[in-house]
């Protein structure tokens, strides 16, 4: 059982999820050029599909989904795909092939680390890393848990570790399957190392290339089949390399993935390509948050084998989370408005409608005043930028996390909310005020009323991973010189009344 410290588009405007992302001077960065392109990065919303801010069609495309040849509909959200498609002169991408191979499946074994937004897991010898703003299906955030079987795909870190985008259920009894780099190879026992994992591979079937190929650094997908995993060693019965792209020569390129080496903000390699970003507009973010480990979409023309950068997009984890009825939408600004607060969407926002029957083309346009939605959402300068927005079942309760950024007698401020905390008897309030400061993250649960107000039922101090979150315009520099929490610091500080 695990414990918790705290409880608690390029088509017209008409088919964009939002709009465009204020400033760009096209969407993902590229340019129409009439020729061959290829995209590869995490699905956030359908029509036929958008990855990278891109829509592509793919209804003419070659689907396989790990390696079975597949439908659109076999495409889901927070998969991690590869398309070879065409690019027209207007921009719009036309998909000649989309591949998608899941990167874990298996059982967790142990949780390394819990947090309010994040969680670390150990699973098949591996360390995952999922994020509550990731896509979820047929399991949640909170269920994670030591025992639950899970189909992963997602990204590998400059750690080897799996960053995840998508979470679904899997059953306990599927075949163990991970995608890896080999950290040591040992010919005399017919084994390699993935991480905490020795593959023996004495008796596996080797789908492309010699197994004299098998070397440290060296990309992997290792397969067995039920019950071949024991005392941790995985018997393999199917090892494959990693597939390069299909498509040579000079073309314009998208990739999302993990900055591996990082020599600067103008120079550094994403899952094995050579990125030169001499030239390139940073968008998401700041040039200084750019780093090894960073998840970013890296979109301009490959060159020479180098990507000649047009825009690095930082894909940031949404660390605000908001949970209400809808005040305004624009769609054609991309913004939806919540407990007064603005969200701005882009082409790289995840949309879900997680109510029954629910609408899986959903866009911000589908989107009306008075429904439940949940908003995750990073700041960045002034903006707050949604990552994920959910429509759910419409409910009364209403839940925020985010910076404390004003402190009364008998209320604080979190975000544009007041709180009211008057429910509280006097000692236990002048406790928690006097503990509280400002810019700490807070997360609430209550009721509605007022247009800005709700009256809490459920107040917790949220743990954040480190420095994860910018600090907010209200507080000026207050919050930035706060160190990242010590969550041993945490424990017990929730309160319910």
């Amino acid at each position: 059982m695990r414990l918790h410290p705290i409880k608690a588009i390029l088509l017209s405007s008409t088919l964009l999820l939002g709009a465009c992302d204020p400033g760009s001077d096209s969407v993902a960065g590229i340019e129409g050029t009439g020729g061959p392109a290829t995209a590869s990065g995490s699905v956030t919303s359908f029509g036929s599909i958008y990855v990278n801010g891109i829509h592509i069609d793919i209804g003419d495309a070659d689907i396989r989904v790990n390696g079975a040849l597949a439908g659109e509909n076999d495409v889901r959200l927070g998969m991690v795909v590869d398309v070879e498609a065409e690019q027209a002169e207007d921009d719009s991408w036309v998909a000649r092939e989309v591949r998608h191979e899941r990167s874990l499946r298996g059982v967790v074994s142990d949780v390394l680390e819990v947090t309010d937004v994040r969680l670390v897991l150990q699973i098949l010898g591996q360390t995952l890393v999922v994020y509550d703003d990731a896509l979820f299906d047929g399991v949640d955030f909170e269920s994670l848990d030591a025992g639950t079987a899970i189909d992963v795909s997602g990204f590998i870190d400059a750690e080897g570790r799996v960053v995840a985008s998508r979470v679904a259920s899997a059953s306990a009894d599927a075949g163990p399957e991970l995608r890896g780099r080999i950290q040591s190879v040992d010919t005399a026992q017919s084994q390699f190392a993935l991480g905490e994992l020795t593959v023996d591979y004495r008796n596996a079937l080797f789908d492309d290339g010699e197994r004299d190929q098998l070397e440290p650094g060296v990309t992997v997908r290792v397969r067995g089949d039920a019950g071949a995993l024991q005392s941790g060693v995985l018997t393999a019965g199917r090892v494959s390399f990693e597939a390069s792209s299909s498509t040579s020569g000079d073309i314009p390129v998208s990739r999302e993935g993990m900055i591996r080496d990082f020599q600067s903000a103008k120079q550094f390699s994403l899952a094995g390509l050579e990125v030169d970003a001499s030239a390139a507009r940073i968008t998401g973010g700041k040039a200084s948050e750019l780093g090894r480990g960073v998840r970013v979409t890296v979109s301009g023309e490959r060159a020479g084998g180098v990507l000649q950068a047009t825009e690095v997009r930082l894909v940031l984890p949404g660390i605000e989370r908001i949970r209400a009825q809808v005040d305004s939408v624009d769609p054609d600004s991309g913004e939806i408005e919540v407990l007064g607060t603005r969200y701005q969407s882009s082409g790289w926002t995840a949309f879900e409608d997680r109510r029954d029957n629910g609408n899986r083309f959903i866009n911000l346009r589908d989107i009306n005043v008075g429904e439940t939605v949940e908003v995750h959402a990073r700041r960045t300068g002034q903006r707050l930028i949604a990552t994920r927005i959910k429509r759910l079942e419409n409910d009364a309760q209403v839940s925020l996390r985010g910076p404390v950024t004003d402190i009364g007698e008998t209320s604080i401020q979190v975000m544009n909310v007041e709180v009211d905390l008057s429910a509280l008897d006097g000692e236990t309030l002048a406790a928690l005020l006097q503990d509280l400061t400002m810019g700490d993250r807070v997360t609430v649960q209550g009721a509605l009323t007022a247009s800005q107000r709700i009256e809490a039922s459920d107040l917790s101090l949220s743990s954040i991973p480190g420095n994860d979150e910018a600090c907010p315009p209200a507080l000026g520099n207050v919050c930035e010189e706060v160190p990242g929490l010590d969550l041993t610091d945490l424990e017990g500080r929730s309160l319910r009344f």
